[in-house]
């Protein structure tokens, strides 16, 4: 009985020393709870990585049936017509003789 006191007693000193100002166990009590961490993101990651490259997480499933048309068809039209009145206004402007440049 007096040796199991005995272990209760000598835990109980070494639980109440741990909150004792002691720099070097601290220390090292702060790098491996930080190892322990970068050791569980690296490996979190890892996983997600599988399952990104399996293609079973974020994945989004879309209907084909329920797409929308982004692209109005007479704006576009329009648009390209409006391109090629440009065009060939440029084309007109660079062939023609009489145009003068005006830094001369």
């Amino acid at each position: 009985m007096d040796i199991y006191l005995l272990k209760i007693k000598n835990i109980s000193k070494s639980f109440i020393n741990f909150f004792k100002i002691n720099p070097h166990k601290h220390w090292q009590f702060l790098l491996y709870i930080f190892f322990i961490l970068v050791s569980l993101l690296i490996i979190f990651s890892l996983y997600l990585l599988r399952e990104i490259n399996h293609e079973r997480v974020f994945q989004v499933n879309t209907d084909q049936t329920t797409k929308k048309n982004l692209l109005k068809e007479d704006i576009l039209k329009k648009v390209l017509n409006v391109s090629e009145i440009k065009e060939k206004r440029k084309f007109e402007i660079i062939n023609s003789s009489s145009y003068k440049d005006p830094s001369i």
